[in-house]
């Protein structure tokens, strides 16, 4: 199930940009989970699709990974502790998506990864099941980007 936004034609730098919002749209998820076990796509195919597109608007392994940890250290410290309060899992995802709008704005990442991280919060703050589901898409996204040679 994925969520639909609108797109815009044109020619040249809007094919891209409408390419961009079609391969978010098709990869973007109202939930981490198929019938009580984490999607295949997230793993695999959107994994990949989404690892292409950001790699394309030049994001480095590098700046997505120094993103992933501060939610990867998060889902850590459920794992440690499943007592741990949705309300504080929820505050350092609103920290993360403030982080990203900072980066963007200081140049560092492209706008397509702000959208896909704003298009799955409403997801990820959902509970501590569909966080670690966000966490596991961004993992397998961060697998299949190419390392720095």
């Amino acid at each position: 199930m994925n969520r639909h936004y609108n797109e815009s034609g044109g020619g040249g730098q809007d094919n891209r940009r409408t390419d961009a919002e079609r391969i978010l749209r098709e990869n973007t998820f109202k939930t981490f989970y198929d019938g009580g076990f984490l999607r295949k796509e997230i793993f695999m195919s959107s994994a990949d699709r989404m690892a292409r597109l950001f790699e394309d608007n030049r994001m480095s392994q590098g700046s997505f990974r120094s993103l992933f940890n501060m939610l990867h250290a998060v889902d850590k410290r459920i794992a440690a502790n499943p007592d741990l309060e949705l309300g504080a899992v929820r505050e350092d995802l609103y920290r993360f998506v403030t982080l990203c709008e900072y980066q963007h704005k200081r140049r560092v990442i492209q706008v397509e990864f702000l959208k896909f991280v704003k298009n799955h919060v409403d997801v990820a703050e959902q509970s501590k099941e569909e966080f670690h589901g966000f966490v596991e898409y961004l993992k397998s996204i961060m697998a299949r980007m190419r390392a720095k040679s």
